[in-house]
Protein backbone atom coordinates (compact mmCIF):
# COMPACT_ATOMS: atom_id res chain seq x y z
CA UNK A 1 0.00 0.00 0.00
CA UNK A 2 2.66 2.22 1.37
CA UNK A 3 5.00 0.96 -1.56
CA UNK A 4 7.81 1.56 1.40
CA UNK A 5 10.80 -0.82 1.56
CA UNK A 6 12.38 -0.67 5.16
CA UNK A 7 15.73 -2.07 5.92
CA UNK A 8 16.76 -3.72 9.43
CA UNK A 9 20.03 -3.65 9.13
CA UNK A 10 21.25 -0.52 7.82
CA UNK A 11 18.06 1.28 9.49
CA UNK A 12 17.09 3.20 5.92
CA UNK A 13 13.56 3.33 4.38
CA UNK A 14 12.57 3.64 1.17
CA UNK A 15 9.21 4.92 -0.17
CA UNK A 16 8.75 4.22 -4.34
CA UNK A 17 6.43 6.59 -4.27
CA UNK A 18 7.83 9.69 -3.25
CA UNK A 19 11.10 8.11 -4.35
CA UNK A 20 12.48 8.66 -1.22
CA UNK A 21 15.18 7.47 0.99
CA UNK A 22 15.26 7.66 4.68
CA UNK A 23 18.41 6.81 7.03
CA UNK A 24 17.89 6.92 10.65
CA UNK A 25 20.85 6.30 11.78
CA UNK A 26 22.43 9.71 10.20
CA UNK A 27 18.86 10.96 10.15
CA UNK A 28 18.95 12.06 6.78
CA UNK A 29 16.48 11.58 3.86
CA UNK A 30 17.18 11.45 0.36
CA UNK A 31 14.46 12.52 -2.48
CA UNK A 32 15.61 11.26 -5.91
CA UNK A 33 13.58 13.35 -7.94
CA UNK A 34 14.56 16.75 -6.91
CA UNK A 35 18.35 15.16 -6.06
CA UNK A 36 18.50 16.46 -2.93
CA UNK A 37 19.29 15.44 0.34
CA UNK A 38 18.20 16.78 4.16
CA UNK A 39 20.31 16.20 7.17
CA UNK A 40 18.26 16.67 10.33
CA UNK A 41 20.84 16.51 12.49
CA UNK A 42 22.38 19.64 11.01
CA UNK A 43 19.51 20.97 9.86
CA UNK A 44 21.23 21.39 6.33
CA UNK A 45 19.82 20.32 3.06
CA UNK A 46 21.75 19.85 -0.15
CA UNK A 47 20.29 19.97 -3.64
CA UNK A 48 22.42 17.97 -6.26
CA UNK A 49 21.40 19.87 -9.41
CA UNK A 50 22.24 23.42 -8.19
CA UNK A 51 24.93 22.02 -6.15
CA UNK A 52 23.33 24.20 -3.69
CA UNK A 53 23.40 23.61 0.57
CA UNK A 54 21.60 25.38 3.29
CA UNK A 55 21.93 25.25 6.33
CA UNK A 56 18.72 26.04 8.43
CA UNK A 57 20.52 26.57 12.04
CA UNK A 58 22.67 29.56 10.82
CA UNK A 59 20.02 30.70 7.86
CA UNK A 60 23.25 30.27 5.54
CA UNK A 61 23.11 29.58 1.94
CA UNK A 62 26.15 28.06 -0.17
CA UNK A 63 26.65 27.52 -3.68
CA UNK A 64 29.04 25.04 -4.86
CA UNK A 65 29.50 26.46 -8.58
CA UNK A 66 29.71 29.97 -7.93
CA UNK A 67 31.56 29.78 -4.44
CA UNK A 68 29.61 32.04 -3.09
CA UNK A 69 27.65 32.19 0.48
CA UNK A 70 24.83 33.87 1.77
CA UNK A 71 23.37 34.82 4.94
CA UNK A 72 20.49 35.70 5.26
CA UNK A 73 19.92 36.88 8.64
CA UNK A 74 23.19 39.49 8.40
CA UNK A 75 22.05 39.96 4.52
CA UNK A 76 25.63 39.61 2.96
CA UNK A 77 27.21 37.43 0.06
CA UNK A 78 30.71 36.04 0.28
CA UNK A 79 32.32 35.23 -3.23
CA UNK A 80 35.17 32.77 -2.76
CA UNK A 81 36.60 34.01 -6.08
CA UNK A 82 36.38 37.31 -6.36
CA UNK A 83 37.31 37.17 -2.63
CA UNK A 84 34.37 39.79 -2.20
CA UNK A 85 31.62 40.49 0.45
CA UNK A 86 28.32 42.46 -0.01
CA UNK A 87 26.12 43.79 2.45
CA UNK A 88 22.90 44.25 1.46
CA UNK A 89 21.45 46.33 4.78
CA UNK A 90 24.19 49.10 4.40
CA UNK A 91 24.73 48.16 0.38
CA UNK A 92 28.45 48.21 0.67
CA UNK A 93 30.82 45.60 -1.24
CA UNK A 94 34.13 45.09 0.37
CA UNK A 95 36.73 43.53 -1.50
CA UNK A 96 39.75 41.78 0.31
CA UNK A 97 41.99 41.86 -2.83
CA UNK A 98 42.53 45.29 -2.80
CA UNK A 99 41.29 46.50 0.51
CA UNK A 100 38.91 47.90 -0.37
CA UNK A 101 34.93 49.11 0.82
CA UNK A 102 32.61 50.83 -1.19
CA UNK A 103 29.45 52.59 0.25
CA UNK A 104 26.44 52.77 -2.48
CA UNK A 105 24.76 55.30 -0.16
CA UNK A 106 27.30 57.89 0.77
CA UNK A 107 28.95 56.94 -3.17
CA UNK A 108 32.55 56.66 -1.35
CA UNK A 109 35.07 54.53 -1.57
CA UNK A 110 37.42 53.82 1.46
CA UNK A 111 41.18 52.29 0.26
CA UNK A 112 42.87 50.66 3.89
CA UNK A 113 46.14 50.10 1.86
CA UNK A 114 47.07 53.49 1.23
CA UNK A 115 44.40 55.05 4.02
CA UNK A 116 42.80 57.12 1.85
CA UNK A 117 38.66 57.65 1.52
CA UNK A 118 37.02 59.02 -1.86
CA UNK A 119 33.53 60.67 -2.02
CA UNK A 120 32.20 60.69 -5.20
CA UNK A 121 29.39 63.30 -5.09
CA UNK A 122 32.35 65.64 -3.70
CA UNK A 123 34.60 64.80 -5.96
CA UNK A 124 37.25 64.97 -2.97
CA UNK A 125 40.00 62.51 -1.80
CA UNK A 126 41.11 62.70 1.75
CA UNK A 127 44.36 61.05 2.51
CA UNK A 128 44.67 59.46 6.24
CA UNK A 129 48.32 59.37 6.34
CA UNK A 130 49.21 62.95 5.24
CA UNK A 131 46.25 64.27 6.48
CA UNK A 132 45.59 65.80 3.15
CA UNK A 133 41.83 66.42 1.75
CA UNK A 134 41.97 66.74 -2.08
CA UNK A 135 38.86 68.70 -3.89
CA UNK A 136 38.63 68.19 -7.24
CA UNK A 137 36.00 70.65 -8.28
CA UNK A 138 37.72 73.63 -6.79
CA UNK A 139 41.19 72.02 -7.39
CA UNK A 140 42.47 72.32 -3.95
CA UNK A 141 44.57 70.65 -1.39
CA UNK A 142 44.40 71.42 2.26
CA UNK A 143 46.90 69.68 5.17
CA UNK A 144 45.58 69.63 8.22
CA UNK A 145 48.86 69.47 10.02
CA UNK A 146 50.39 72.33 8.57
CA UNK A 147 46.82 74.10 8.23
CA UNK A 148 47.72 75.19 4.45
CA UNK A 149 45.46 75.36 1.55
CA UNK A 150 47.02 75.08 -2.25
CA UNK A 151 44.98 75.98 -5.06
CA UNK A 152 46.19 74.36 -8.45
CA UNK A 153 44.61 76.41 -10.34
CA UNK A 154 45.66 79.71 -9.03
CA UNK A 155 48.66 78.23 -8.21
CA UNK A 156 49.19 79.90 -4.74
CA UNK A 157 49.04 78.41 -1.35
CA UNK A 158 47.79 79.62 1.43
CA UNK A 159 48.98 79.15 5.09
CA UNK A 160 45.79 79.57 7.99
CA UNK A 161 48.65 79.62 10.67
CA UNK A 162 50.68 82.31 9.61
CA UNK A 163 47.95 84.24 7.57
CA UNK A 164 50.32 84.41 4.41
CA UNK A 165 49.24 83.66 0.87
CA UNK A 166 51.73 83.25 -1.51
CA UNK A 167 50.84 83.67 -5.37
CA UNK A 168 53.56 81.33 -7.50
CA UNK A 169 52.66 83.20 -10.67
CA UNK A 170 53.18 86.41 -10.00
CA UNK A 171 55.79 85.36 -7.28
CA UNK A 172 54.49 87.58 -4.56
CA UNK A 173 53.51 86.22 -1.30
CA UNK A 174 50.98 88.74 0.91
CA UNK A 175 50.39 88.91 4.78
CA UNK A 176 47.43 89.38 6.32
CA UNK A 177 48.63 90.85 9.42
CA UNK A 178 51.17 93.05 8.92
CA UNK A 179 48.77 93.91 4.99
CA UNK A 180 52.00 93.81 3.63
CA UNK A 181 52.68 92.50 -0.09
CA UNK A 182 55.72 91.43 -1.24
CA UNK A 183 57.13 91.36 -5.39
CA UNK A 184 59.79 89.29 -6.04
CA UNK A 185 60.00 90.50 -9.54
CA UNK A 186 59.98 94.42 -8.93
CA UNK A 187 62.01 93.82 -5.29
CA UNK A 188 58.86 96.26 -3.86
CA UNK A 189 56.94 95.70 -0.63
CA UNK A 190 53.93 97.67 -0.63
CA UNK A 191 52.31 98.31 3.04
CA UNK A 192 48.50 98.62 3.35
CA UNK A 193 48.17 100.44 6.33
CA UNK A 194 50.90 103.07 6.01
CA UNK A 195 50.06 103.27 2.09
CA UNK A 196 53.79 103.23 1.81
CA UNK A 197 56.05 101.43 -1.23
CA UNK A 198 59.29 100.51 -0.65
CA UNK A 199 61.84 99.42 -3.63
CA UNK A 200 64.43 97.74 -2.81
CA UNK A 201 66.45 98.40 -6.10
CA UNK A 202 66.27 101.91 -6.30
CA UNK A 203 66.30 102.16 -2.47
CA UNK A 204 63.14 104.51 -2.50
CA UNK A 205 60.26 105.15 -0.20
Amino acid sequence: RSASLYDARSASLYDARSTSLYDARSTSLYDARSASLYDARSTSLYDARSTSLYDARSASLYDVRSASLYDARSASLYDARSASLYDARSASPYDARSASLYDARSASLYDARSASLYDARSASLYDARSASLYDARSTSLYDVRSASLYDTRSASPYDARSTSLYDARSASPYDARSASLYDARSASLYDARSASLYDARSTSL
